[in-house]
């Protein structure tokens, strides 16, 4: 029994080293990406146009949504 918790130990230590070691090495980046549309088709009319189907089916309640975020 003595046996299988210092392999599990030494396992767990293994595993926390290389996470250590990862994060070190390869630090986690966070970005913002921006979705926008540069197609020459999608102009100011279509957006406004869906601009105010989205505000037509969410009905007067907006359920919580910006819809500024479509501009």
């Amino acid at each position: 029994m003595d046996d299988n918790l210092c392999l599990a130990s030494a396992v767990s230590k293994y595993a926390q080293v290389l996470v250590d070691t990862l994060d070190q090495m390869a630090p986690i980046k966070s970005r913002l990406i921006t979705i926008q549309s540069n197609a020459s088709w999608y102009g100011d009319g279509i957006r406004l146009q869906l601009k105010k189907g989205l505000e037509e089916s969410l009905g007067a309640s907006g359920a919580g949504l910006n819809l500024n975020v479509i501009d």
